[in-house]
């Protein structure tokens, strides 16, 4: 036990210390390159606006050019500060206008133009991990062509990873997984910068799971690769949908486990999530005490503050409650092409069921309680984020995709797939 608390501590110093130094890296690129790329993507911000809809009439095809444009800017700050106040404070320009400076699009275009007076201002309370990669890219690529990369490089994850399934002979997985990734909205996580983050993350953790599946398993590892994942997620997201990050993971560690114990299986539940949530707020507190010491700035404060106002019960100066966030979410999941392939997949998959009935028994009925029992996290997730879930409910309701996951995970495990040679 004392190994694996120092080989955790260990990890976890070892990721904010290397979190510290790919930001300072990453703010020592010249900016140049990177204004000239995104002065010509204000094109399409500006056209779209902030909360553009990709197909007109579905809510559920939202983007966030709103926090987009603020990743832009703090991209491509270059102010006179030095480079540990950079890294940690994450600086961009605001228009200096109680009235605008709300609006991250306007501040964006007015770092081009110069029209009305700017100031700067900080957004500490992140890593905003995502610089170590955006920086680079937009000394190369505008945000159009961000978007394009963007769409060819996750419809091959998508598509490594059903082949990943295949090779380990649980492709009758493969079209839950389909399915769950047709539900986030793939279409519109690809032209969104805010929204790829946990795209990437949940996908290439799925990649890493099952290639060095045997390995984690043999070496008694899992606990790491969760903890990992959790620094990850902190350490990159934006507080978009981060449990999506920790259920797809733990979905498919029960999809390649054969694990028949009911306590072992809830075990392994509370014990990796424990470990992806001590990966997550200790990275997350590694900024704070790294970014109030580094700076003149109290990020404590800041990040106490946020904290309070994400998990209280009011939004829009009005009470919420469990039920409303729950709605709220839900409102985007319940659409006619959602609901039709469910049904038309359930319709299959019942038939097969009945097909196969006979050969249901008791390991089968305890391999699927795990899979329950993770389909309940996402409604945990919004009753203790309630004004997050509520508020930018138009992007947390694809945490709902942990549930549609595992419910059509369960549905699967029952169903009996023949081989040539069987």
């Amino acid at each position: 036990m004392k190994k694996k608390i120092s080989k955790t501590l260990l990890i976890i110093l070892c990721s904010i210390v290397a979190g510290f130094l790919l930001l300072l890296i990453a703010y020592l690129l010249p900016t140049d390159g990177m204004k000239n790329n995104v002065e010509q993507s204000t094109v399409i911000l500006n056209s779209e606006g902030k909360y553009k809809r990709v197909i007109d009439g579905l809510e559920y095809t939202t983007l966030d050019n709103f926090t987009d444009s603020l990743m832009l800017s703090n991209a491509i700050y270059d102010g006179n500060e030095n480079i540990i106040d950079k890294s940690m404070s994450v600086y961009r320009y605001e228009i200096d206008d109680i009235n605008k400076s709300s609006e991250p699009i306007e501040s964006l275009n007015n770092i081009f133009t110069n029209k009305l007076p700017q100031t700067k201002t900080t957004y500490s309370r992140y890593w905003h991990g995502y610089l170590i990669i955006l920086k680079p890219i937009l000394m190369l690529l505008d945000y159009q062509n961000i978007r394009v990369i963007n769409g060819a490089v996750q419809l091959l994850l998508v598509i490594l990873i059903s082949i990943l399934l295949y090779k380990k002979k649980k492709e009758k997985y493969i079209l839950p997984y389909v399915l769950s990734i047709i539900m986030l909205s793939p279409f519109t996580i690809m032209m969104s910068l805010q929204y790829s983050t946990i795209f990437y993350i949940s996908n290439i953790s799925l990649i890493a799971l099952l290639l060095l599946d045997d390995r984690l398993k043999t070496n008694k590892s899992y606990i790491y690769y969760f903890l990992i994942i959790g620094i990850i997620t902190s350490y990159f997201d934006f507080l978009t949908y981060p449990l999506v990050a920790l259920g797809f993971p733990l979905i498919m560690y029960f999809i390649l486990r054969d694990e028949k114990s009911f306590k072992t299986n809830i075990k392994d539940i509370i014990v990796n999530s424990f470990m992806w949530g001590l990966g997550y707020l200790s990275m997350w507190i590694g900024k704070i005490i790294v970014g109030s010491l580094l700076t003149s700035e109290n990020v404590f404060k800041s990040a106490l503050g946020a904290f309070e106002s994400r998990t209280s019960l009011e939004a829009y100066e009005q009470s919420i409650n469990f039920t409303k966030v729950v709605k709220e979410n839900l409102k985007y999941v319940v659409n006619e092409p959602y609901v039709l392939m469910i049904l038309i997949f359930l319709v299959v998959s019942v038939t097969v069921f009945i097909l196969n009935k006979n050969k249901i028994n008791k390991e089968k009925l305890l391999k699927i309680i795990p899979f329950i029992i993770i389909s309940f996290m996402p409604f945990i997730w919004y009753l203790v984020t309630a004004n997050h879930s509520y508020v930018h409910s138009f992007f947390t309701y694809r945490i709902l995709v942990i549930s549609i996951f595992a419910f059509l995970t369960c549905i699967v495990s029952f169903i009996e797939i023949k081989k040539k040679g069987d």
